[in-house]
């Protein structure tokens, strides 16, 4: 017996909650901040300042969907989009501040906390409803009544899913199909949740009001079913949802879209497109060239060094791969006697006598890649990426790992996952390289700022110990 939900017939109300709080939170703090320290008056830059922030904050958190129910979607994906719309608001503040020629605020540290508290604000305060509404629904608040379609393996994994996230207030009704469950499906069968009806029972009883969600797990196969069963569903208020088993794919970054009318999910694509790949040039722009400022007094005498103790130029520059395949040139400290850029180049070995003395120390401390910051402000390549390898060496990886290629998908860059977690050096085995991929695609599926930050502190932090580059 469902316990009637006590928030679950207010979710409109829910949402104007959300948004009357966010615009409270964002004029309070500007108060508090700004207004009340400096015992000034609200004057005119105040409101538009406010205004303009307001709406282009609401409008964007609106367009992100930051108001629609977050019930069964994990919670660094709202603050994510929390962040997104309140640093769109900014930018258009200070679009609107400098193209008007309107002084934000006579108060810079008042103005500068306000920035910085707000959406950790935002974020707090939502952290602490969505734990309340978490634990009514394990005391059986707020619920949702929801039934599966379909008996599969992709089904009672859903059911078993569902069942230990009690914290997002679904409870299984019990599974509906026309068919018998199959052999292989046993293995997953979950007996605490009957077989209901079939699909005809389904919609009667979706209808009478019974239900509230219905999760289709049925097989690519059963279009034709779905589809019916989906137009017998338009005349009842459930919500519908299709759970597919894509395991048979290796996603990177797959994610829904619309062509058209026709929707359709990428099985392959880069995560650095729209405001994620805007946000990504910004950090790196900014870093690099702060980085080539701070450094310069370490590059030059570097540069000096290399032509003192060997012959040849200081700085090496190698043809390699960069976005979608286009060859790049990636610039290094010379390290090595030699130059070879050719059809066949030889890899680093352990007391290689190409690798000047100096040249060792270079590159078991990662100097060496220094100069690719000028690469990175170029937009060649990223701080945080896949590392880039010569042109012959590519060409020979790519014959060996079938999925290697999806490395070019993102800009390459002078720091990885890969190398963070002792994937340097040189390549001696199958299994070295294809833990390298490993790596690489797993950074490129689950790519965000905050992994970048974290792969760059986790390099400055063992970039001049422990390196096996030689």
């Amino acid at each position: 017996m469902q316990i009637n939900g006590i928030i679950r017939p207010h979710q409109s109300k829910l949402e104007a909650l959300f948004r009357f709080a966010d615009v409270l939170i964002i004029i309070g703090l500007y108060f508090f901040l700004i207004i009340l320290p400096a015992q000034a008056a609200w004057s005119e830059r105040h409101v538009l300042a406010i205004i303009g922030t307001l709406a282009t904050f609401l409008l964007c958190a609106n367009s992100f969907g930051v108001y629609r129910s977050w019930r069964i979607q994990p919670r660094k994906d709202e603050t994510a989009k929390v962040f997104a719309a309140w640093g769109v608001a900014l930018v258009a503040l200070f679009f609107g501040a400098t193209l008007f020629g309107v002084g934000l605020s006579q108060a810079p540290i008042g103005m500068s906390a306000w920035l910085f508290w707000v959406p950790i604000v935002l974020i707090a305060w939502r952290f602490v409803l969505r734990g309340g509404l978490r634990i009514l629904r394990r005391n059986g608040y707020n619920t949702r009544t929801a039934a599966i379609v379909g008996r599969t393996q992709i089904g009672s994994r859903l059911a078993l899913d569902l069942q230990m996230s009690n914290w997002t207030g679904v409870q299984i009704l019990g599974f509906f199909d026309d068919r018998l469950i199959s052999d292989e499906s046993r293995v997953f069968e979950l007996t605490e949740f009957d077989h209901i009806g079939n699909l005809a029972d389904l919609v009667e009883q979706a209808g009478r009001g019974e239900l509230d969600v219905v999760f289709i797990a049925l097989p690519f196969a059963a279009e034709h079913r779905i589809l019916t069963l989906i137009d017998q569903l338009r005349n009842t208020t459930v919500s519908v949802y299709i759970a597919q088993d894509y395991g048979a794919y290796q996603f990177m970054h797959g994610s829904w879209f619309l062509c058209g009318n026709t929707p359709m999910i990428s099985i392959f694509e880069s995560p650095f497109l729209g405001v994620e790949g805007f946000t990504k040039r910004i950090f790196d722009v900014f870093t690099s060239a702060v980085a080539l400022i701070f450094l310069i007094p370490l590059l030059l005498p570097i540069c000096v060094a290399i032509r003192a103790t060997s012959p040849g130029p200081a700085i090496f520059i190698q043809r390699r791969y960069g976005l979608d395949g286009q060859e790049i040139l990636v610039k290094k400290f010379r390290t090595m006697s030699t130059m070879d850029d050719g059809e066949s180049i030889s890899q680093a070995k352990r007391d290689d006598v190409r690798v000047t003395r100096l040249g060792r120390f270079l590159r078991r401390t990662s100097l060496d890649e220094l100069p690719q910051l000028l690469n990175v402000l170029s937009g060649q390549m990223s701080l945080v990426g896949p590392r880039p390898h010569a042109v012959a060496h590519n060409e020979e990886f790519r014959r060996l790992v079938p999925e290697y290629m999806l490395r070019h998908k993102v800009k390459p860059g002078i720091t990885g996952l890969a190398q963070i977690n002792g994937c340097r050096g040189e390549i001696e085995s199958y299994q070295d390289l294809e833990r390298r991929v490993h790596y690489d695609l797993s950074y490129i599926g689950n790519y965000s700022l905050m992994l970048d930050i974290r792969i760059i502190l986790r390099t400055l932090w063992s970039g001049f110990v422990g390196r096996k580059a030689y």
